[in-house]
């Protein structure tokens, strides 16, 4: 599982705090493996299917449309 955050932090004080989410377009995420290579990869938690593409050590995935978080999983 992939957690992804895509947030302004805005200082308040001496705090920085996280408040806005920030839209993001075609995010690709890679992901190295060393033994066997993912078969699928979802958004979660509706389970909306991403495609993968391989390349080596390295299975890709891009997500269309995000904002502010996204939980990504490899199985």
């Amino acid at each position: 599982m992939l957690h992804l955050i895509n947030y302004v932090p805005e200082l308040r004080g001496k705090s920085e705090i996280i408040e806005e989410p920030l839209p993001a377009q075609r995010v690709k995420i890679s992901l190295r493996h060393i033994h066997d290579a993912p078969k699928q990869a979802y958004l979660a938690p509706g389970r909306q299917p991403l495609a993968i593409e391989h390349d080596g050590e390295y299975a890709s995935v891009i997500i269309l449309e995000m904002c502010g978080y996204q939980l990504v999983v490899f199985e």
